[in-house]
């Protein structure tokens, strides 16, 4: 596994030599974008709470989920630029807006479902919790603890086996649906979730340098994390296709 993921980012530096600029330059755009647009309903949710304006505070909350989604979309466009590098096809700023013009409802859509799941993980053990603290009861601020846990493990679970999907959407707008994008991503993640867990956690010491560059290494780090991760939804994939080939012959 470790030499497999040893492979991945060697692999993801060879493809990123002379083309780091584009990527980073549709980071920062996306950057910049989302927070000029979110800055209004940020202020607005916040005045809202202090003025206990109910309808600041909703117009600026739908505003914050229309962000969201937005952010999805430019999110997906930066995963296509790294797709075009990762094939040695040659990428461009077309590639940024590729979700706006095909099919963004399916990209949104699959955002909008993460974070439902991870949102639905979370209410047992924040619930549990809320009513602990309100009796004051020590068993259920334990069981609210324990639930929370057991929520993050089964989020980081779930994230692991539908992390392919907007590869899978990217590859194919036209014809594939979310959730059939979702199930073949779980299918090619079987007994590979550990590995793109391992390759995400090879990268926190980047991670935390970039932080202590005040962000700027960040421009960098990130581009090489996602290559990363386009390289192994690729390798992933041939896997798949060759393992699908093997059985075809087989059963000729």
């Amino acid at each position: 596994m470790r030499q497999k993921i040893i492979e991945i980012k060697g692999l993801s530096r060879e493809n990123l030599l002379g083309k780091f600029p584009l990527p980073i330059a549709a980071y920062l755009l996306m950057i910049v974008i989302v927070s000029l647009i979110s800055s209004p309903f940020q202020r607005m949710m916040q005045n809202g709470a202090t003025d206990l304006n109910i309808t600041h505070m909703m117009i600026g909350l739908v505003g914050e989920i229309i962000v969201f989604l937005i952010a999805i979309l430019f999110g997906a466009g930066l995963t296509k630029i790294h797709l075009n590098i990762a094939r040695r096809q040659e990428p461009s700023l077309k590639d940024f807006v590729f979700p706006f013009k095909n099919h963004p409802d399916k990209f949104m859509g699959f955002g909008v479902l993460m974070a439902l799941i991870g949102v639905a993980c979370s209410i047992p053990g924040s619930v549990c919790l809320g009513i602990g603290a309100a009796l004051t009861s020590v068993p259920l601020l334990i069981a609210g603890i324990v639930l929370l846990i057991i929520g993050v493990i089964l989020v980081i679970i779930l994230m692991l086996g539908f992390s392919l999907t907007t590869y899978i959407l990217l590859d194919d707008p036209y014809d594939t649906k979310v959730i059939p994008a979702m199930k073949q991503s779980w299918q090619y993640m079987k007994k590979r979730k550990g590995t793109l867990f391992l390759l995400g956690l090879s990268f926190i010491g980047l991670f935390f340098l970039g932080i202590l560059s005040f962000g700027i290494g960040m421009l960098w780090i990130e581009q090489y994390y996602l290559q990363s991760s386009v390289v192994f939804y690729l390798k992933v994939k041939e896997e798949h296709m060759e393992y699908r080939s093997i059985l075809e012959d087989g059963e000729e």
